[in-house]
C-alpha cells in the first residue's frame, strides 16, 4: 500500500525524486527554480499486487535517472549516479582503500580518429554510502577511459593496469549489460557517430536484451534510431567515391530511401518529446533570458528543459539530425550526377524520393540549437561527458568542417542576417544596371553594356544576357564569372527537363530552379553564395502571358511586372514605378525600357544592350539602329521637355515665333 501518509511531509514531486523539499504552500519553490511541474501535497492511496517474482518491490528505474535507490538490509540510500571519464592510471589511491583522489577533470577529446577498431573501455566504479547522514544518502562514481585517450602507463600503483580492463563491449555479449552498473553505461553512440562507423548496438538483441529488467525511457528509444545513422554514414562516405555508374545510383537510390526512414522517425520522436509527459499543455524546453548567460555567449538566448535526461536527449537529437541531414543532401546531389555507362543526362528521382532540398538544409539551426542548450545541460547533468559528443559536432559545424571554406559562426549572425549573402548582394549592386519591362504581347530585357577596351575583342566577349532555351532568356547584375557557371547549370536543366517530359521548362520552373541552385549555396559550408542577381523572361508553351521573374543571391524570387537590378536600381525602379502602363505595345514598352536605362547610362546607345521576346518566337537582339533611334526621340523629347519648363511654353510657340515670322508665312 503506496500513499499512505507518514513522516514525509513534502510535495508530490520531490517525493518521487527522493529529494528534500522545502515544503512552501500552495507549490514548492524548489520544483518551481528547477523547472519542474509542482503535483502539490495530496496524498492518494494506491494498491499494488505483489507477485512471487518480484516480491511486490518497486520496478527498476530508467538508466537516465542519476537517483537510485540502494537498500542494505533494513537500510535505504539515494544514491546519485556520477560518470567521468577520466586517466585511471593518475587515480591515486591512500593507504586505506577507502580513500582515492582523482585527477584533474578535462575535456574528453571526441574528434573523430582514424582508426577502425571497436571502441573499447576500462573502468572503476566506486560507491560511498553515508549512513550517519538522515536520510541516508550516497554518491556512485563511475570512472571510465576509452581506448582512444592518451595511451596510460603500463603499471599504476595499487590499481590494475587499463590493459587488464580492456575488452570490447561487443565481446560480452548483450547479456552482461541487463544489471548496475554495467547497463546504464553500455549505450553511448557518440563514438560511433563521430567517426561515422557502424556499430553493434544496432543489432536487435543488443536493443532488447539489456533492458531485459530495466524500462526503456525515452532517450533510449532516441538511441534506438541514432545507432541506425553510423551505417548509413559510412556507406554513404564508400558510395560517394565510386564512378558514378547505374549501379551507384541503385546503391545511393537504396541508402536515400533509408536515410528519410530514419529522419521521419527522429521526427516522430521530437514530437513526441517536446510535450511534457505530466502536463501536455506544456513544453518540455523553453527559452531562458537570463542575464548572467547573456554576457558570456555567443546566442542571446538559451534553452532550459525540464530536466537534465531531457537535455541530453534534444542535444543528440539534434547532433543526429545535422548528420543525417547533411547526408542526405549529399546523396541527392550525387544522384543527380549523369551515369557514365548509360547516357550523359541527369537521372530522375522516384516520386518518394523527390524531396524539398529546402528542409534538410538545417544544420546551422540544429547547431545553434546545441550551443543554446549545453549551458543548462552542463549545470544539471551528472555525466558531462556525454555531452562532448554533441559539442564536438557543433564545433565542427561551425568551423566549416576541418576549415573548408568561412566560418558560419563568423557568417551567421543572432539577429537573422547572413553576412555572405550581404556579401554577395553587395556584388550585386556594383554590377552593371539590367532592366526588365513586360508589354502587352513582349517583354523586353535591357541592360548596360560596358565600354570594350581598344584591343577587346567584342565579337567572342560574353554578353549579359544569355538564352537558356529557346522561349527562356536570362539578364543577370555581379559577377560574370558567376553567371557563367550559373547560366551553365540553368541551360542544362532546361535541357534534361524538354528531353525528360517532351516539354519545354515552364518559366516559372526554370526561375524556381535557377532560385533553388542560389539558396542552395548559401547553407554549406566551403562555399559562398553567387554574387549575382537575374532577370528572367520569357513565354510558356502556347501562352500569350508574358512572363518577368527575379532571382537574388539568397535564394528568393518574385514576379514583376517591370524591374530593375545592379547599380543604381533604386533609381530605375522609380522611374519605372512612376512611367510604367498595363497594355503597352512593342515600341513603347522597348522606350520605356531604354528610357529607364538612360537615368544611369551617360555614354548613349552604344553602352545599351536591348532583347525582346514575343510569343511563339525566340529571341530577337535589337540592332544598334534601332536602339540610337530610340535614344535620339528620347533626347528630342527630353530637350523639348527641358525648354517647356524653363520658358513655360513649348519650343515654336509665343511671341518670339510671332515677331519671327516673314511675309510668306502670313495666311
Amino acid at each position: 500500500m503506496v500513499g499512505v501518509p507518514g513522516k514525509y511531509k513534502g510535495c508530490e514531486t520531490c517525493r518521487r525524486r527522493r529529494v528534500k523539499c522545502d515544503n512552501m504552500r500552495p507549490i514548492c519553490r524548489k520544483c518551481v527554480s528547477t523547472g519542474r511541474s509542482c503535483e502539490g501535497y495530496e496524498r492518494q492511496m494506491i494498491f499494488i499486487t505483489a507477485t512471487p517474482e518480484d516480491g511486490g518491490r518497486e520496478p527498476l528505474r530508467p538508466a537516465w535517472d542519476d537517483l537510485l535507490f540502494l537498500s542494505d538490509k533494513h537500510s535505504y540510500y539515494t544514491t546519485q549516479i556520477v560518470s567521468l571519464q577520466t586517466k585511471l592510471a593518475h587515480v591515486s589511491r591512500g593507504v586505506s582503500s577507502s580513500i582515492f583522489s582523482p585527477p584533474s577533470y578535462e575535456l574528453p577529446d571526441f574528434r573523430p580518429a582514424s582508426s577502425s577498431g571497436e571502441f573499447s573501455v576500462s573502468g572503476q566504479c566506486i560507491v560511498n554510502i553515508d549512513s550517519a547522514s538522515e536520510p541516508k544518502s550516497g554518491l556512485c562514481v563511475f570512472l571510465y577511459e576509452p581506448n582512444n585517450c592518451s595511451s596510460s602507463p603500463p603499471e599504476t600503483s595499487q590499481w590494475k593496469g587499463p590493459h587488464d580492463y580492456m575488452n570490447t563491449v561487443q565481446a560480452a555479449g548483450p547479456q552482461a549489460f541487463t544489471l548496475f552498473p554495467a547497463h546504464h553505461f553500455f549505450s553511448r553512440t557518440a563514438w560511433s557517430l563521430l567517426t561515422r562507423k557502424a556499430t553493434h548496438l544496432a543489432q536487435r538483441d543488443w536493443a532488447t536484451t539489456p533492458w531485459q529488467y530495466y524500462p526503456k525511457s525515452l532517450i533510449d528509444r532516441l538511441f534506438d534510431i541514432l545507432v541506425q545513422i553510423p551505417d548509413l554514414l559510412e556507406r554513404a562516405d564508400a558510395t560517394s567515391h565510386h564512378v558514378p555508374t547505374q549501379d551507384r545510383q541503385l546503391k545511393i537510390q537504396d541508402l536515400l530511401t533509408r536515410c528519410l526512414y530514419i529522419d521521419r522517425q527522429l521526427n516522430e520522436w521530437c514530437a513526441i518529446a517536446a510535450q511534457d509527459p505530466e502536463d501536455s499543455h506544456r513544453h518540455s524546453y523553453w527559452i531562458s533570458r537570463s542575464p548572467q548567460t547573456q554576457a558570456s555567449m555567443p546566442f542571446s538566448e538559451t534553452f532550459a528543459f525540464i530536466n537534465a535526461a531531457t537535455a541530453v536527449g534534444f542535444l543528440y537529437y539534434w547532433m543526429g539530425s545535422l548528420l543525417l541531414n547533411r547526408s542526405i543532401l549529399n546523396l541527392h546531389r550525387l544522384f543527380s550526377q549523369p551515369a557514365v555507362d548509360y547516357n550523359m543526362y541527369p537521372p530522375v528521382l522516384p516520386v518518394e524520393l523527390n524531396i524539398d532540398v529546402s528542409n534538410y538544409q538545417r544544420d546551422g539551426i540544429f547547431a545553434a540549437n546545441i550551443c543554446c542548450s549545453l549551458d543548462f545541460a552542463l549545470n544539471t547533468s551528472t555525466q558531462p561527458d556525454v555531452l562532448a559528443g554533441p559539442l564536438a559536432v557543433a564545433d565542427m559545424y561551425f568551423k566549416g568542417f576541418q576549415g573548408g571554406g568561412q566560418s558560419q559562426l563568423e557568417t551567421a549572425c543572432p539577429d537573422g542576417h547572413v553576412f555572405q549573402v550581404e556579401y554577395a548582394s553587395e556584388a550585386v549592386k556594383r554590377g552593371t544596371c539590367a532592366v526588365g519591362v513586360k508589354g502587352k504581347d513582349v517583354v523586353v530585357l535591357g541592360c548596360e553594356k560596358r565600354s570594350a577596351m581598344k584591343l577587346q575583342d567584342t565579337r567572342i566577349t560574353p554578353s549579359k544576357l544569355g538564352l537558356l532555351d529557346n522561349h527562356v532568356c536570362l539578364a543577370f547584375a555581379g559577377l560574370n564569372a558567376d553567371a557563367r557557371i550559373l547560366v551553365d547549370k540553368a541551360r542544362i536543366e532546361a535541357q534534361s527537363h524538354r528531353l525528360t517530359v517532351e516539354d519545354p521548362v515552364t518559366i516559372e520552373y526554370i526561375t524556381k530552379y535557377v532560385a533553388g541552385v542560389q539558396q542552395r549555396y548559401t547553407q554549406s559550408g566551403g562555399v559562398r553564395p553567387f554574387g549575382i542577381s537575374t532577370l528572367i523572361v520569357g513565354f510558356d508553351k502556347g501562352s500569350e502571358v508574358p512572363r518577368l521573374y527575379q532571382t537574388e543571391p539568397s535564394g528568393i524570387y518574385s514576379a514583376w511586372k517591370a524591374n530593375a537590378i545592379g547599380r543604381s536600381s533604386k533609381t530605375v525602379r522609380e522611374f519605372l514605378e512612376r512611367n510604367y502602363k498595363d497594355d503597352m505595345d512593342r515600341d513603347a514598352t522597348v522606350r520605356l525600357a531604354i528610357k529607364s536605362l538612360l537615368e544611369v547610362v551617360q555614354t548613349g546607345a552604344k553602352n545599351i544592350e536591348i532583347a525582346l521576346m514575343a510569343p511563339g518566337k525566340s529571341i530577337e537582339m535589337m540592332p544598334l539602329e534601332e536602339i540610337e533611334a530610340f535614344v535620339k526621340s528620347i533626347e528630342e523629347e527630353k530637350q523639348e521637355e527641358a525648354a517647356k519648363k524653363k520658358t513655360g511654353r513649348t519650343p515654336g510657340t509665343g511671341t518670339a515665333t510671332i515677331l519671327t515670322r516673314g511675309p510668306d508665312d502670313a495666311e
